[in-house]
């Protein structure tokens, strides 16, 4: 797969996956972490392109978009796509079992940002 036909494909698979009851849990206040932004969608370390979750519809932007994955159990990062991607979502949290750590270096794809948080959970 290639393209936006493989990102696809990413966001359906991540809709398959269950989420148990403790998937959303607000993070105390002494585990607040940063975010360090990139251009473009969220990579593992070895270049991968990393699952993520079916998107959030959000009128708080990206500020809300951090919440949601302080939120969530096994949330590593958020893509974030001003222009909506996705059944119009901008935010979308990296649920994949490998950590993000940093933006694709290849070419843009749509107009990702990817966020990836400074503190495991």
């Amino acid at each position: 797969m290639s393209g936006s036909f493989a990102r696809l494909a990413v966001v359906i698979a991540a809709s398959m996956l269950v989420v148990g009851a403790d998937a959303l849990q607000p993070a105390a206040p002494s585990e607040r972490v940063s975010y360090t932004g990139y251009d473009n969608y969220c990579v593992s370390r070895m270049g991968e392109d990393l699952t993520q979750d079916m998107g959030h519809h959000t009128t708080g932007g990206q500020a809300e978009c951090e919440a949601l994955c302080d939120a969530r159990n096994g949330c590593t990062a958020f893509e974030w796509y001003e222009a909506g991607w996705y059944d119009g979502h901008k935010c979308f949290l990296v649920v994949d079992p490998k950590p993000a750590q940093r933006g694709c270096r290849g070419a843009l794809w749509r107009d990702a940002k990817c966020f990836v948080r400074n503190t495991a959970k």
